[in-house]
């Protein structure tokens, strides 16, 4: 069952990774901010302005700091790849093949410094928008994900929202 966020940061703070619905806080913009400084805080090498906002259905590899696992987060034009490499820390995501719009399976969400392979520019990843809300008017966060399959980002006008009418 999803917590609210009080009941979320307490498990945070006692070595829990928390379950929530994030499409039903009023401030998710804030609670993701919250959520990087206390990766970096348990972190104390990490810096703030290094950290990378990884998603993914299965379990997190241990250099990523979980702080949560999210219900419920809705992807338009673009739908969850079959057979996508166990482990790893991003969503890897191909083209839809009969829904617009789809709900995701709950997804760890976690912090880690970028690697030096992106700052070199990994061609695999892919930022993808992450918006509160299906009419697109306030961006969260842009997710780092890996395109399976002809996927065009652009064309398709993929997005990550916390809720959308399509689906209710």
């Amino acid at each position: 069952a999803a917590l609210s966020l009080q009941a979320a940061a307490r498990a945070l703070a006692d070595g829990e990774t928390p379950s929530l619905w994030w499409g039903g806080a009023a401030f998710p913009a804030a609670w993701l901010t919250a959520t990087r400084q206390a990766a970096a805080r348990a972190h104390t090498t990490w810096s703030l302005e290094t950290l990378e906002l990884h998603m993914s259905p299965s379990p997190l590899p241990t250099e990523v700091a979980t702080v949560a696992r999210v219900d419920r987060l809705v992807v338009e034009g673009a739908q969850l790849a079959d057979g996508a490499p166990a482990g790893t820390p991003v969503l890897t995501l191909a083209p839809v093949t009969d829904h617009l719009a789809s709900t995701l399976p709950p997804l760890n969400l976690g912090w880690a410094p970028r690697s030096d392979a992106n700052d070199s520019g990994d061609r695999a990843l892919h930022a993808v928008p992450l918006y509160a809300a299906s009419d697109r008017s306030h961006l969260i966060a842009n997710v780092p994900v890996r395109l399976h399959g002809e996927l065009s980002l652009a064309e398709g006008g993929v997005a990550l929202l916390l809720s959308s009418d399509q689906l209710q």
